[in-house]
């Protein structure tokens, strides 16, 4: 018995360290490249800040659609970034986009400039994954990957579009690649993504706030590690 118990904790210790091993590729913590800003006439602004995330660079989209009563909308990064569309009456939205460094965006553009690429290989990863630390009302994310041809020039593009629901604790939600769309070429090459793009609320319902603290990519066998470590774990303590 004790040696049986024995093999079941070094293959629960096995698989574990495997799964730790595995990890995941870390798109954004929102340690590095703070930003604060206000907006209150309805317009499209951009931002940009260099840092630790993936591709060296975080462009930020943030629009106010409406604004019946003069009220802000703000976007705060450092530690987490935060967006609050303040109500009554604001209806905000809010865009990150990593796709590499050295592009210039302009206030006023309704999309992003695309930038020189992450030439990633997400190839068999599961999901991508966004921490919430809350949402106090619920909205719509779309989800756009792209790889590129000869310069930026996009030849193959995917969209996962998802709900997410109010929340007032802390949780993840994860946007399968399976269920990525494919919309223009045969879709995007995850052996090649150039190019991730995440709206927040692009349909503006109105007076949203919400805060996340990180964005990431599981690597392949992460999560399947991660649950048969669990099932041996519940196995031994039978």
């Amino acid at each position: 018995m004790k040696c049986a118990q024995l093999a079941i904790g070094m293959l629960a210790a096995g698989l574990l360290g495997s799964a730790a091993q595995a990890g995941v590729v870390c798109i954004d913590d929102f340690q590095t490249g703070a930003f604060n800003d206000t907006k209150t006439l309805v317009n499209t602004y951009y931002a940009q800040q260099a840092g630790s995330m993936f591709g060296g660079q975080r462009d930020v989209r943030y629009a106010i659609v409406a604004n019946q009563f003069g009220l802000s909308s703000d976007v705060v990064i450092g530690n987490g970034m935060t967006f609050s569309a303040n109500d009554p009456g604001v209806k905000g939205t809010v865009a990150l986009q990593y796709d590499g460094s050295g592009e210039a965006e302009a206030d006023g553009n309704p999309d992003f400039v695309l930038g020189n690429g992450l030439n990633a290989d997400w190839s068999g990863a599961p999901s991508i994954d966004i921490d919430f630390l809350f949402i106090d009302r619920g909205f719509d994310v779309r989800i756009v990957l792209c790889t590129y041809g000869a310069g930026t020039n996009v030849i193959g593009e995917s969209v996962i579009e998802q709900s997410v629901l109010k929340a007032e604790a802390a949780y993840t939600e994860s946007f399968l690649l399976a269920a990525a769309v494919p919309t223009i070429g045969g879709g995007v090459d995850l052996s090649n993504v150039d190019s991730l793009t995440i709206y927040f609320n692009d349909k503006a319902v109105s007076a949203v706030d919400f805060g996340i603290s990180k964005i990431y990519v599981p690597t392949p066998g992460a999560a399947g590690l991660l649950a048969m470590g669990g099932l041996v774990g519940i196995r031994r303590r039978r």
